[in-house]
């Protein structure tokens, strides 16, 4: 569960910093 809450934050991260871009 830690893992994938992990890569969900990092890949929320990454779309929010493409998406504000």
């Amino acid at each position: 569960q830690t893992r994938a809450m992990k890569i969900l934050m990092k890949v929320g991260q990454d779309a929010s910093s493409a998406g504000s871009t």
